[in-house]
């Protein structure tokens, strides 16, 4: 499964689960690895729900936040936590009406930009990398202060769709 190949997922994943440690009277129910078609998170999705009648939120890692959030609107569990990663077009809706009530946003433009960078400048300049692990600013994200986030994102669209333009 590709969780388990993937170790920012995988560390993810632990960070969360040594957390909730902390929070004994709430269960974790055991962690689905492996889904990658959209049948295969709406089926998955829709058992746990139908099974645990008094779940209370749905931690996801799959990056489908929109199909996940589907699902809670379809069955009509609006009242469900949902937390995911990444801010993108499809999910911003469900993240202004709270239906998705908080992702990390990790600007994974810039965090690709940044990485070409100094790739680029080693490999053309010489230049030696000064640090081994280089950070990204973590944000979170909910409807409160999505405004921010919707206009920041929107300017890089229209920033990266006029460089394209340009070229």
């Amino acid at each position: 499964p590709i969780y388990l190949t993937n170790r920012d997922i995988q560390h993810r994943l632990n960070a969360f689960l040594t957390k909730m440690q902390e929070f004994p009277s709430c269960e974790v129910l055991p962690v689905v690895h492996g889904l990658t078609e959209e049948e295969e998170i709406r089926r998955e999705v829709k058992g746990a729900i139908a099974k645990n009648k008094d779940l209370a939120g749905i931690f996801d890692l799959t990056y489908r936040l929109d199909v996940v959030a589907d699902v809670l609107r379809e069955e009509e569990r609006e009242d469900l936590r949902l937390t995911g990663f990444d801010l993108y077009p499809e999910i911003m809706e469900d993240v202004q009406d709270s239906l998705i009530d908080a992702v990390v946003y990790q600007d994974l433009n810039k965090q690709a930009y940044e990485g070409m960078k100094l790739l680029f400048e080693e490999m053309c300049y010489g230049k030696q990398l000064s640090e081994k692990k280089h950070y990204s600013k973590l944000e979170v994200v909910m409807s409160s202060n999505l405004s921010y986030f919707r206009s920041h994102y929107h300017i890089y669209l229209c920033k990266n769709h006029q460089i394209a333009s340009d070229a």
